[in-house]
């Protein structure tokens, strides 16, 4: 909003603490989308981190932690989740939109 400036400093420490709820329900999702899916975690090749909130330290070695830190990897951050909506319009609706 105009006008409002907000200037607080958070260490990573305290930032794990608050998100921490959210990231263990995020763990649960991923857990029961493997289950629905009969995979195991070591049956995935890779994981892509894309936007953000991908960079929050806790969600990446939440993820490290249940696929390996090798099959975790960061991809353009900002603009994937862009490029993915525009291939979807692009599908449904053509090129000559």
């Amino acid at each position: 909003r105009p006008g409002v400036h907000v200037d607080l400093p958070v260490s990573e420490r305290e930032l794990a603490e608050v998100v921490d709820p959210d990231i263990q329900l995020l763990r649960e999702c991923i857990e029961k989308a493997l289950i629905q899916a009969a995979k195991d975690p070591s049956q995935v090749d890779l994981v892509t981190r894309t936007g953000g909130s991908s960079r929050i330290r806790a969600f990446t070695r939440m993820l490290q932690d249940l696929f390996g830190p090798d099959r975790v990897v960061e991809r353009h951050l900002f603009n994937t989740v862009v490029t993915g909506f525009a291939s979807e319009a692009r599908r449904e609706w053509g090129t000559g939109v």
